[in-house]
């Protein structure tokens, strides 16, 4: 039988994981639009979207 513990640290790497993979796409994202052809101020707002998407909080 698999100790609790094992299920629980396999629990906790997933859950890493996901989260890694999140911040990856997030940054990614951020990339994309700071290499867009939009001003600067078009490019704030699409961050703070995607910030706000992911339940992130950007503030000034």
């Amino acid at each position: 039988m698999v100790a609790l513990d094992e299920i629980a640290d396999a629990s906790r790497r997933e859950a890493d994981r996901a989260h890694r993979l999140r911040l990856e796409g997030l940054v990614e994202d951020i990339r994309k639009t700071i290499q867009g052809p939009i001003s600067a101020k078009e490019k704030v707002a699409w961050i703070r979207e995607l910030l706000a998407v992911q339940g992130d909080r950007a503030e000034e």
